[in-house]
């Protein structure tokens, strides 16, 4: 099973694209989600994910850095 982690600093985003990757099916586990940089860099440290969909512009730390 492939793990997302969801990083973006808007909730509804977050649930839209939490909706559409469950939508497609498949072998497919949001293993979890950040509201900042700060946060997704532990996010990632802990479920060492397959998968991070960053959004650019987040507080703290950018989706690219």
């Amino acid at each position: 099973m492939m793990k997302i982690v969801i990083a973006d600093d808007e909730v509804l985003v977050q649930q839209t694209l939490i909706s559409m990757i469950q939508e497609m099916g498949g072998e497919w586990d949001i293993a979890g989600i950040a509201s900042d940089g700060m946060e997704l860099v532990h996010v990632i440290e802990d479920v060492e994910p397959d998968v991070v969909i960053a959004d650019i512009k987040m507080p703290y730390m950018t989706g690219l850095e």
